[in-house]
């Protein structure tokens, strides 16, 4: 039987479910984050590389695609510190490490989002009064990528990372709750948990034989959520205010 296919709503939807997930919002902030719609988006194609956050005069909302944060080695390769999704800020907060770039892991659009980080008296958006909220996230992932490096087999390491991303997704109406399109080639995954890309398809390979995940055409990953999400030890965040 074929399964649920993941939705694909809107930036505005998106928005709406992260900043609802912190605290419900009132008609008025409705309003005004649906206005963010029509602003003026940058895009960027796959591969592309983004401006450095300290070269934007505000930070930025993903409004579609995936972005990645990665610090360039000197033999050529990059570690993926971390993964920006739709809905996600660029430029939110302090820089984790000096050289870090950004590029698009997928086509992408963005689009400047001033409020979050100094709102004026007036701001009705609800995004400064949230902005903590959207640091303490970025904390938590963080703390989750070190501990997924440092201590964690290829399984656990793969394991977690699908559940991660299948619980932000689900967050911003990304997700059903068993599957969602990950964008993600299997050199992202290995550039991001720090494997090979012949270990992350071993790997990948393993999950599909315990039937803890499977495939459909589109990149739609298929999950038996709670067994991922026990064999990566990943524990999602109360909710964060």
């Amino acid at each position: 039987m074929r399964k649920a296919v993941p939705p694909s709503p809107d930036f505005t939807t998106i928005l709406n479910a992260r900043l609802n997930a912190i605290a419900k919002l009132d008609p008025g902030e409705a309003q005004h984050i649906a206005r963010l719609a029509s602003r003026s988006r940058e895009r960027y194609e796959p591969n592309a590389m983004l401006p450095a956050a300290s070269a934007w005069r505000s930070p930025h909302v993903i409004a579609t695609g995936w972005v990645g944060l990665a610090h360039q080695m000197k033999d050529g390769g990059r570690q993926i510190v971390q993964l920006l999704l739709p809905g996600d800020v660029v430029g939110l907060g302090p820089q984790p490490m000096p050289g870090l770039v950004a590029f698009a892991l997928t086509s992408v659009a963005t689009l400047p989002l001033p409020e979050i980080h100094n709102a004026p008296a007036d701001d009705r958006t609800g995004l400064a009064a949230r902005r903590d909220a959207f640091l303490a996230e970025q904390c938590f992932l963080h703390l989750n990528h070190i501990v997924r490096l440092g201590r964690s087999s290829a399984y656990c390491r793969v394991a977690n990372l699908l559940a991660e991303l299948h619980w932000r997704l689900a967050q911003r109406g990304l997700a059903t709750s068993s599957s969602f399109v990950l964008a993600l080639t299997q050199e992202h995954i290995g550039d991001t948990l720090g494997l090979s890309y012949v270990h992350v398809n071993r790997t990948l390979q393993q999950l599909r034989r315990e039937k803890l995940i499977w495939h459909e055409p589109g990149r739609i990953v298929h999950l038996n959520t709670q067994d991922v999400i026990a064999a990566g030890g990943f524990t999602p965040p109360v909710q964060l205010r």
